[in-house]
């Protein structure tokens, strides 16, 4: 009796290691660069940065009976490469920054459907260190489930701030307290395969903040080992708000809380696998956290 039983359990175990055809390190590996192109709180409503980006992506299954996988992302940015600064009426020079840099790190879990039909899904943790006006470290969980049946996909991918920190700016009541903090997002997505391993994501949302938020990625194979891809994240504001600049300027300004991602890379892939990445049940469900998947905000206590 008991071997019926560890019989049946074997073969039901054995149904979820289907995916599974032969893990190689570099199978779902990706690593990138390009240019980008962003704005949000920081940036006070006057001007975007400007620069470059690359990262690196890879997974491998953690638990493969369960199909379940693990993925690990490292990401840098590098804009302004001219001095910023931020100057009163008189002349007088309020902030000033010669460049900003940042870091991203994603890691976290997931599973895919078999077969190309049935639910997906995973969560991973996002952390940045922007060094800019102020240099803060932020972090967010980000979590995605969807229904896939064939090359179609609908689905909802939301992220919700874990750790913020102090920041530099203040608001006009409570100056100069408030927190450097990131944007929780919530929507709706659809995704699609087509053509030769090409792939096409647009999704549309709300912010936490009550904004609401759109945004599309593209990604399409250009030779055997390289493909282009570009994504556009737009965060539509609501009302201004006023925040009092750090000493010893000092002094207000009001702005709209407005948000936007612009990149454009070169992804390389091992092994010639351009073309065949989308095979792979277990490459990365989640893009490398950017500016437009974690948005940096200043929390403001309300009066």
């Amino acid at each position: 009796m008991w071997e019926y039983h560890d019989g049946r359990i074997c073969a039901y175990l054995r149904r979820f290691g289907r995916p599974y055809y032969g893990w190689r390190w570099y199978r779902d590996f990706t690593a990138s660069a390009g240019i980008t192109s962003f704005q949000n709180s920081t940036n006070l409503g006057l001007h975007g940065n400007y620069g470059t980006n690359e990262y690196a992506n890879w997974s491998m299954p953690f638990w493969n009976a369960f199909g379940i996988g693990w993925q690990l992302g490292v990401r840098g940015v590098q804009a302004n490469f001219q001095s910023t600064e931020l100057k009163n009426a008189s002349g007088d020079t309020l902030l000033k920054q010669n460049a900003r840099n940042q870091f991203f790190l994603t890691t976290g879990f997931f599973t895919r459907a078999f077969e190309g039909r049935g639910l997906q899904g995973g969560v991973v943790y996002d952390y940045l260190r922007d060094n800019w006006y102020d240099d803060v470290d932020v972090s967010q969980v980000r979590g995605e489930l969807s229904y896939v049946w064939g090359y179609h996909e609908v689905g909802f991918w939301g992220a919700a701030n874990v750790a913020d920190t102090n920041g530099i700016f203040g608001s006009t009541s409570t100056a100069p307290t408030n927190s450097a903090s990131t944007l929780d997002l919530y929507t709706a997505f659809y995704r699609m395969q087509f053509g030769d391993a090409n792939e096409w994501k647009v999704w549309g949302g709300a912010t936490g903040s009550s904004d609401g938020i759109i945004g599309t990625l593209l990604r399409a194979p250009m030779t055997r080992s390289l493909a282009m891809e570009g994504t556009f994240t737009y965060v539509i504001p609501g009302p201004s708000q006023t925040v009092v600049l750090p000493p010893p300027g000092g002094g207000t300004i009001r702005y709209s809380e407005q948000a936007w991602n612009v990149s454009v890379n070169l992804v390389y892939y091992p092994a010639c696998r351009s073309r065949r990445s989308l095979a792979s049940p277990y490459r990365p469900l989640f893009d490398v956290a950017d500016n437009g998947s974690m948005i940096r905000s200043i929390s403001i206590p309300k009066p």
